[in-house]
């Protein structure tokens, strides 16, 4: 029959060869990211991917962190694994990359392993195709944690599901994945503390012992440093977490945190590659635009009236401690704090697909695995890095500085027109590629969050550089060619060549008609003239 069911090739599905073929197609376009970025030699990107490069660097050496990235309200996301686990690649290859995409090849091969278990190969082999068309090959390879963390939080929920459906010996892997995940951004923690009580409570029903031992075990190793931290560190981080839900911003709150979650579970749901709802050209969230009737709940909340089966649960768990880690977020929904959330929506269609497996036709599913699998595959070898202006800039001004005697303060006096940290910019890439050169580092006291204590010791420096605009010499980090760009769309605006963003997102709303315009120039930022010169700033 031609929709024969899934469920009753469970055993068939694991001892045959397709999971192998399902997990080979899921990857591919992974392994083509890999490789052009290994022979491209891709750097990281100035600002946020550098200090993690930088503190991926550290793990090893006097340096090793106890924490995560630094966040806005004065304290570090909880944990470090995220930089340990990409430790190991970036020794053997120097390239931050390909260790983002290994641990999302991981997260593939532990996604298809539980669905060939389960009996649900190809319906989950077909999702996730989707799921990794929709994030694209910039979004998969990308080490910063909104970004990096899709695919882990993906297998978390579905080990979490084969805990809850029986196998105890999974308990230990969602303990690790969920240590992962909840240390690396303080967002997830709450869904990465739901997944691991739900396989938790099944266990305990299961009455199985040893698999909580292991998993405690294995939990308590991995927060090891965060809890070092804590009694050490100076100030406390868990202790400044928690402080900072007194912050003078306000939290989302359910109703707005329901709003943000619910667009995952629309029709045009960004994890099925439509963009996320912006507010205008700015970069925050537009918390009021889901959908009336958010079609992934109804058939989330229909397969529950059906059956009770674990992954419904599973996911149904998901969604609420998605809008409970959503409610407590503090300040504006910037676009790239939910991005994980499309594991939520991902994992309603899964469990809904799961529970009517049996009339699915196994060649539809197998049908549109390949077909995503060879759209992605393209897009992998086809799409283009955004540039890195800045970066490119700094590292070409560190090659040109020789005979620095280190520990070498690193200090900036950079001011460039950004949306986000326009001040002091660069002091991140710098430190990074004199650290890459062999060359010590310090920093002023106020960046210890974000490049680690030990470095924030601007006393220890026997010399000093500083990072400045100048408007003769130097470097212009924008190509000739985007400098005029840049300034023929300012002229098709009627702005001058020095307006600033806020000049151009007020253009934008004076015309509508010209908000394209707008959206180009914004992004190529009017940079200036770099110099690298020793000395500190004045």
């Amino acid at each position: 029959m031609a929709g024969a069911g899934l469920l009753g090739r469970r055993r068939g599905d694991l001892r045959s060869s397709a999971p192998i073929v399902v997990g080979a197609l899921l990857s591919l376009p992974l392994l083509v990211v890999a490789a052009r970025s290994l022979v491209n030699g891709w750097n990281s990107p100035a600002g946020d991917v550098s200090l993690i490069e930088l503190r991926v660097h550290d793990v090893g050496t006097s340096h090793t962190p106890l924490l995560g990235s630094y966040g806005r309200y004065g304290f570090n996301h909880p944990g470090p694994l995220w930089f340990v686990v990409l430790a190991l690649p970036y020794r053997l290859t120097g390239n931050l990359l390909v260790g983002v995409l290994l641990v999302g090849m991981a997260s593939i091969a532990a996604i298809v392993w539980v669905a060939a278990r389960r009996g649900g190969l190809w319906l989950a082999g077909a999702l996730t195709g989707l799921l990794v068309w929709g994030a694209g090959p910039a979004y998969l390879s990308d080490p910063w944690e909104p970004h990096g963390l899709l695919l882990p939080c993906t297998a978390l929920l579905l080990l979490t599901f084969d805990t809850a459906a029986g196998r105890s010996k999974s308990l230990p892997l969602v303990a690790a994945l969920a240590s992962l995940v909840g240390a690396a951004q303080a967002t997830l923690l709450p869904f990465a503390v739901a997944m691991g009580a739900v396989a938790v409570i099944a266990v305990v029903r299961a009455g199985d012992r040893r698999p909580l031992i292991i998993a405690g075990s294995v939990a308590a190793v991995l927060w090891m440093p965060t809890l070092i931290q804590q009694f050490s560190g100076n100030p406390p981080n868990v202790s400044a977490m928690w402080a900072a839900r007194s912050s003078p911003e306000p939290s989302l709150g359910l109703a707005k945190a329901w709003d943000t979650v619910g667009v995952e579970l629309g029709h045009r749901a960004p994890w099925l590659g439509f963009s996320m709802p912006l507010d205008g050209l700015s970069p925050t969230v537009r918390t009021n635009a889901a959908p009336l009737i958010p079609l992934g709940l109804l058939a989330l909340l229909a397969a529950l009236w059906r059956s009770r089966h674990p992954l419904v649960v599973t996911a149904l768990v998901a969604v609420a401690a998605a809008v409970v880690a959503m409610s407590q977020l503090l300040g504006p929904v910037f676009v790239w704090i939910p991005e994980w959330l499309r594991v939520v929506g991902f994992g309603a269609w899964l469990a809904v697909g799961w529970v009517i497996v049996d009339r699915i036709p196994r060649a539809l599913c197998a049908t549109v695995l390949a077909f995503l699998s060879l759209v992605s595959v393209v897009d992998a070898a086809t799409f283009d890095r955004e540039p890195d202006y800045l970066g490119d800039a700094i590292r070409t001004l560190v090659d040109r500085t020789d005979g620095i005697r280190a520990p070498v303060l690193v200090e900036s006096q950079t001011d460039i027109p950004l949306v986000f940290a326009g001040e002091n910019v660069g002091v991140e890439v710098v430190v990074l590629e004199f650290e890459k050169r062999g060359i010590e580092t310090v920093v002023s006291e106020s960046r210890a969050d974000h490049v680690g204590p030990r470095r924030a010791e601007p006393e220890r420096a026997v010399t000093s550089v500083c990072l400045r605009s100048v408007d003769v010499g130097g470097i212009d980090p924008l190509p000739a060619s985007v400098r005029a760009e840049r300034e023929r769309l300012l002229d098709e605006l009627g702005l001058p060549r020095d307006a600033s963003v806020s000049d151009i997102l007020r253009r934008a709303q004076e015309d509508p008609a010209r908000r394209d315009v707008a959206d180009k120039v914004r992004r190529i930022p009017d940079f200036p003239r770099l110099d690298l010169v020793r000395g500190a700033c004045a």
